[in-house]
């Protein structure tokens, strides 16, 4: 989606949205043998799910017919994906009975961005021209990882980054 507003002849505002997302699923059969001494059936299943919103707003106004100025926001996110994972062994040694084990093993990530950009171009003489403007993004990351024989690890983090530029 993309919609675009002409205030006048010189200056906009827009906003673009777009939307992705997928579901996964996965699953795994292997035999695993060392004659005499080990035989393993390794199964597992995998689930992952996402959703990414991606948003941006935007102005621009040219003026005195030689000058443009552009202002932006943007907002990301992936929302809360999911992995979940488990894994069945069933494995016999050499004469011994036939042992089964299970490993479980969930996960789940966002991460949200948002940084806004400000941008002036103008004139510098009659054959060239400047750019100057500034950026500033926040980043933000989240991590929970689950295995089932202990508490959930989970990780935060948080980033920023800021530029300022003349071309």
């Amino acid at each position: 989606i993309s919609p675009k507003y002409e205030i006048d002849e010189n200056s906009f505002i827009d906003f673009q949205y777009m939307y992705s997302g997928n579901n996964e699923k996965t699953n795994l059969n292997n035999d695993f043998t060392v004659t005499g001494i080990e035989t393993s059936r390794i199964t597992s299943e995998g689930n992952s799910k996402n959703n990414n919103h991606d948003m941006l707003l935007r102005y621009g106004n040219k003026f005195n017919n030689d000058r443009l100025i552009e202002i932006s926001a943007a907002y990301s996110i992936i929302d809360k994906e999911r992995f979940r994972y488990e894994e069945e062994y069933t494995t016999r040694l050499e004469d011994m009975a036939y042992q089964n084990s299970t490993i479980k093993h969930d996960s789940d990530f966002e991460s949200k961005v948002f940084s806004a950009v400000a941008n002036y171009e103008f004139p510098i003489g009659k054959k060239f021209s400047a750019e100057t403007g500034a950026e500033y993004s926040r980043i933000w990351n989240r991590s929970c990882n689950d295995y089932h024989i202990q508490d959930a690890v989970e990780t935060k983090t948080s980033d920023h980054h800021a530029a300022a530029y003349f071309n």
